[in-house]
């Protein structure tokens, strides 16, 4: 039997512990790609949720209040109507031009817009006396399953 043979026997087995962390390494990695993946859709679709959740809560707000106000039977014994047609004109405006895009320019204007629209929605309701809470269920909605969950992946 030549020397040649003898070696790739043992060859195997001098490397198993090297074998076994590579093949342990390549099935993490494509696992952590396959949940990373999973996790970050899940991710997406719950904020674009909450924020735009908050976005609609407002504009049926304006909606009802715009239907209360601007017409001819609206209601002339608040002191304040003209301040209250202005506030919802404000809330309208800033309600209709909202940015769709994931850019973080956009991102960043629509956090801005909601907080300024969340505010001027609070006051004209309080100058409307509106007895309906504002309520925009936009708070944290966990993922589905957190065994999967992935806090740092890197390629």
């Amino acid at each position: 039997m030549p020397a040649e043979y003898s070696n790739d026997i043992f060859e195997d087995l001098l490397n198993l512990e090297t074998n076994f962390y590579d093949e342990g390494y390549r099935e993490g990695m494509a696992d952590g790609k396959k949940a990373g993946l999973r996790e970050g859709a899940e991710f997406g679709i719950q904020t674009g949720y909450q924020r735009y959740i908050a976005l609609g809560v407002l504009r049926g707000r304006v909606q009802v209040w715009r239907a209360k106000f601007f017409n001819e039977s609206a209601p002339s014994d608040h002191a304040n109507v003209e301040r209250i047609k202005k506030n919802i004109e404000g809330l309208e405006a800033m309600l209709k031009d909202i940015p769709i895009t994931n850019s973080d320019e956009d991102v960043a204007q629509l956090e801005a817009l909601l907080r300024k629209a969340k505010s001027k929605a609070k006051v004209t309701s309080s100058l409307i006396k509106d007895p309906e809470p504002l309520v925009y269920h936009d708070g944290t909605v966990g993922l589905r399953s957190t065994e999967d969950a992935i806090e740092d992946f890197r390629m």
